[in-house]
């Protein structure tokens, strides 16, 4: 459960067409070189070119309205650019990213590492994003012992709501109103634009477990809250925390859904209790909420407690 999203890097082996790379586990000895252990897995030319336009696409994410706006001499680019990356206004949207997965489907590397690497410049850029991994079980020839029929019904939800019924895995939908399949780049892009946009509405969540481990007790505070709305509450497990700084190559695990609930939002505040189960104690270390409308899916605002403070 916590151990999906192993570190690898190049160990500087190329092949003949000079494309595809051997990866390597950055701990352990191996021949290829000091702390290099060659692996079985590939990066091919098209996850190549995925994470590039990736990488490329993320300056959106990082860009500050005041960078937007400046005029940018070249005498001071230097210095506003240096002046931005001291001090970041948040940006003003949230953004709900779930990704429908199993995990061992051929695309499933591809799409954690695209999910881990948003989740990773969002927390550059103080962005309110908050990622979920809903795995599902209807795959065919695949086993996901993370998967549960709630996260299936939720992923059959989406696709009905298109009037085609289709499903597929990996598939990200960004808000509830943007489904974007696993397209890398079309997914950056998406999330920017929706992190530049005002959340609709204002939401704040805080909790913890009791201490006899046995329950959730969530309490939400939201303003300007429309009617048929509908409040989703994800229970998650984050994985194992980074160990020093996260960067490139030390990328956060994306949280993944264990549990889901839905209420109704009656008032512009309330408190509920979860019951965790024998299943859910013990693991779950933080919740995420968000309020979806239930005529077009679309989120209008989340916020996340850790639940182990």
């Amino acid at each position: 459960m916590r151990g999906f999203g192993a570190v690898w890097r190049p160990c500087g082996r190329k092949s003949a067409a000079g494309t595809t790379l051997a990866l390597v586990m950055v701990d352990g000895p191996s021949a290829d070189g000091p702390g290099c252990r060659t692996g079985t897995a590939r990066i091919t030319d098209e996850e190549t070119m995925m994470k590039k336009k990736i990488v490329i696409a993320m300056l959106c994410l990082t860009m500050t309205p005041a960078l937007l706006q400046a005029g940018l001499m070249m005498s001071r680019q230097k210095k506003i650019a240096q002046e931005a990356t001291e001090v970041r206004d948040p940006l003003p949207g949230v953004a709900v990213v779930e990704l429908f997965t199993v995990r061992n489907s051929p695309r499933y590397k591809s799409a954690d590492w695209m999910m881990r690497r948003l989740s990773f410049e969002a927390t550059k850029s103080r962005a309110r994003l908050y990622a979920l991994a809903f795995h599902v079980d209807y795959a065919r020839n695949t086993t996901d012992p993370l998967s549960t029929p709630v996260n299936t019904r939720r992923h059959y939800m989406y696709s009905k709501a298109r009037d085609d019924g289709k499903v597929t895995a990996p598939q990200m939908v960004v808000n509830g109103n943007q489904d974007l399949g696993e397209n890398a780049q079309e997914a950056v892009y998406s999330v920017a634009k929706t992190l530049q946009t005002p959340s609709e509405i204002e939401f704040r969540i805080e909790g913890a477990i009791t201490p006899d481990g046995r329950h959730v007790v969530l309490k939400y505070d939201a303003k300007r809250v429309p009617k048929k709305t509908v409040l989703n509450i994800a229970l998650v497990d984050d994985g194992m925390p980074v160990e020093g700084k996260m960067t490139e190559k030390n990328l956060p695990v994306v949280p993944v859904v264990l549990g889901f609930v839905q209420v109704d939002p009656h008032s512009t505040n309330g408190r509920m209790r979860i019951d965790l189960g024998d299943e859910l104690r013990g693991v779950v270390t933080s919740a995420i909420a968000y309020v979806q409308r239930r005529d077009d899916l679309i989120v209008l605002g989340a916020d996340r407690v850790d639940l182990l403070q």
